[in-house]
């Protein structure tokens, strides 16, 4: 769903913090999970 979008200018990196405010890997959340990884908690090793 997200992949063209985040060759925007600033995309990722806003999804980025998004994804640390939430602790949720929004780009992966919104680019290859499936429904049952919808509330899966973002890994903090990145």
């Amino acid at each position: 769903m997200l992949s063209p979008w985040l060759e925007l200018d600033g995309a990722r990196a806003r999804l980025d913090r998004w994804s640390e405010a939430t602790g949720l890997d929004l780009v992966a959340l919104g680019t290859e999970a499936g429904a049952r990884r919808s509330g899966t908690p973002r890994s903090r090793s990145r």
